[in-house]
């Protein structure tokens, strides 16, 4: 009788398994060439649609580094340049030569808002126009350039968005009034601008019968900011409207 040795029989059981695994070989490489086949049909097929999509992806990337870089930058300097004497006027109440100019070398804040549009310096033009038309008790053209204002800040966007209300408080728009209050208070989330908002819509609500808000408001004003200049007295005015009720 012939006996295999352990060793052999394992070579043997290898050698049939190596034999299954290279049957197998020849259809899994057919798989992958015919999944390379599909694909290169795909692309033969649509040759140019991805050409023409490669090159309007090129398009835009070189179109805005053209209109930022060779376009925005150097009107965002002739523009900082300008703004500058508006500046000036601005500080010294000359709001009329602040928004039209001064004929000589300043050509006013409207104008660079227009002239020197999509640019930062623009943006910062018209907010000095809309405050300006509201220091001189023009409040509908106030509202015109300032309403639209919107940036990524605590401070700064906040504050003209309550100026809005101002405004509307200005020409008895008391329901706009509110709402820009109420989003200036929202959009800060701070102890110095938030308050002094909370405080206006308050007096709205009070100016409207809405006694319950205005109670919120001022109570809001005493448990979020009780260190700010708006929570001082705020127990009598608290009181005061609990007993106008």
């Amino acid at each position: 009788m012939y006996f295999c040795h352990p060793k052999q029989r394992n070579n043997l059981k290898f050698i049939k398994m190596s034999k299954k695994e290279n049957l197998q070989e020849p259809e899994e490489l057919q798989n992958v060439e015919n999944a390379l086949s599909s694909s290169e049909e795909f692309i033969e097929n649509h040759l140019k649609e991805i050409i023409y999509a490669v090159i309007a992806i090129v398009a835009v990337f070189v179109g805005f580094f053209l209109f930022k870089y060779k376009y925005l930058q150097p009107r965002e300097l002739k523009a900082q340049e300008q703004i500058y004497k508006g500046e000036e006027y601005f500080a010294q109440d000359s709001f009329a030569l602040a928004i039209n100019g001064d004929g000589v070398d300043f050509i006013g804040f409207e104008n660079i808002a227009k002239e020197y549009k999509w640019t930062k310096t623009a943006k910062l033009a018209k907010v000095y126009a809309g405050i300006s038309y509201y220091r001189m008790h023009q409040p509908e053209k106030a509202i015109e350039l300032l309403k639209g204002f919107n940036a990524d800040d605590k401070m700064v966007s906040p504050a003209v968005t309550g100026l809005v209300g101002d405004c509307y408080v200005a020409v008895k728009d008391y329901d706009n009034a509110a709402k820009y209050f109420e989003k200036a208070v929202k959009n800060a989330d701070n102890e110095l601008i938030s308050p002094i908002y909370l405080e206006k819509l308050a007096v709205i609500y009070e100016v409207t019968g809405k006694k319950d808000k205005a109670i919120e408001a001022y109570t809001t004003i005493k448990e979020k900011y009780p260190n700010s200049m708006s929570a001082y007295d705020i127990d009598r005015h608290i009181s005061r409207v609990k007993a106008s009720k």
